[in-house]
């Protein structure tokens, strides 16, 4: 049984380590889109100034 104990724990370590690193870049990927999405509005706004300007 020690064995087998042993082994489970010397394989969580790095399944932990991998699932952390998935949740990390699938929340960073979201805020990228995020980050995109208020630059395009950002630039989209700009935009719309200049026009209202001339």
């Amino acid at each position: 049984m020690g064995d087998l104990f042993g082994n489970l724990q010397s394989l969580l370590i790095p399944v932990l380590l991998i699932a952390m690193f998935l949740v990390y870049a699938s929340t960073a990927s979201k805020r990228n889109d995020h980050m995109r999405d208020v630059e395009r509005r950002a630039k989209e706004a700009e935009e719309k100034d200049k026009h209202r300007h001339d």
